[in-house]
């Protein structure tokens, strides 16, 4: 058995079926969107972008590793590494918005604000 790679299943509780499965390397957080038509599921060093039925958008894989992350209300995944805040877009365009002196969790994103915590476990925004 493969080790490094695990099965994510989407299962409905009521209905009890089985709406849609991937395989992913071990995940560490789940983030759904606002709308919950999108999720991102984050490992140690790769984010995986989904739509809600689990059918696969796109792929990331960092050097860095991934801390955390949250979706804006415009459907663009905002994420930390150790050293910057980046932003992932579903198609799979990325980028960089911001060097980091400290790392940072995000707990939310609203508008052209960013509330994270910070290594005291401090709520703050940028």
């Amino acid at each position: 058995m493969d080790r490094k790679h695990y099965f994510q299943v989407l299962f409905y509780m009521q209905q009890r079926i089985s709406v849609g499965d991937i395989h992913t390397p071990y995940v560490k957080y789940v983030v759904w969107s606002n709308d919950m038509e999108n999720v991102a599921l984050l490992s140690k060093h790769v984010i995986i972008i989904l739509r809600k039925k689990l059918v696969h958008r796109c792929t990331l894989h960092e050097i860095i590793r991934v801390k955390s992350g949250a979706w804006d209300d415009n459907g663009v995944f905002i994420y930390t590494t150790l050293n910057h805040i980046k932003y992932c877009l579903p198609n799979g365009d990325a980028g960089i918005i911001r060097t980091l002196d400290v790392p940072v969790n995000i707990t939310k994103v609203s508008g052209i604000s960013v509330n994270y915590l910070d290594r005291e476990g401090k709520n703050r925004a940028i």
